[in-house]
């Protein structure tokens, strides 16, 4: 989150002299409903359903590793993550099939710096959804150090738009995260909150 939106300004100084001097900004706010009987969910940065959230659970055994825990956590998860047959409704698309990975992201950093969505825009009242249905081992390996740069869209096979709202369901729980912290259910519905977070920048 800081990364998106101080660059290369992220020092403390700066970010208090953003505070002193009253500078703001606006941004998107995501908001999931697991059902009628729980409290929504709200984030400001990513939301990730499948092995990103699988990812995210493994990441607690890798935090020492620092910069690197991220990559690792991915690659170590792979192993042991199998995809889900998942019903995906938007505007948009609409799916109904086995799949790997669901990216809903407001800012392209998430992981520790890495450049999960590259095409979000953060104040533009729109996710950026990147599904991804199946990957190898091969493409994993080819494509991990991408992550980085954010190159890795240009060669991982997916479905990739632009929505304000979307719903994922399985007959199962499913492993999602939101802003680093892990639930489960089987049922999500995520969509753009109608106000928006202001901060200092």
């Amino acid at each position: 989150w800081i990364k998106t939106h101080f660059g290369e300004h992220s020092k403390l100084k700066n970010i208090l002299q953003c505070i002193v001097y009253g500078k703001y900004a606006y941004q998107d706010i995501g908001k999931i409903n697991l059902g009628i009987h729980s409290d929504p969910i709200y984030f400001v940065n990513v939301s990730g359903i499948g092995f990103n959230g699988f990812v995210v659970k493994n990441l607690k055994y890798f935090k020492f590793l620092g910069s690197i825990s991220y990559l690792i956590s991915v690659v170590y998860s792979f192993w042991f993550y199998k995809s889900n047959l998942l019903k995906i409704k938007s505007n948009e698309l609409f799916l109904s099939e086995n799949i790997f990975i669901v990216s809903i992201a407001i800012n392209q950093f998430a992981g520790g710096g890495m450049k999960i969505s590259p095409n979000a825009i953060s104040d533009d009242g729109c996710f950026d959804v990147m599904i991804i249905p199946k990957i190898t081992i091969k493409d994993l390996f080819k494509n991990i150090f991408k992550l980085k740069s954010g190159n890795f869209i240009n060669y991982v096979n997916m479905q990739h738009f632009r929505t304000s709202e979307i719903s994922v369901e399985n007959t199962k729980n499913l492993i999602f995260e939101a802003d680093g912290e892990v639930y489960e259910s089987k049922f999500y519905s995520i969509s753009i909150h109608s106000e928006k977070l202001c901060f200092f920048k």
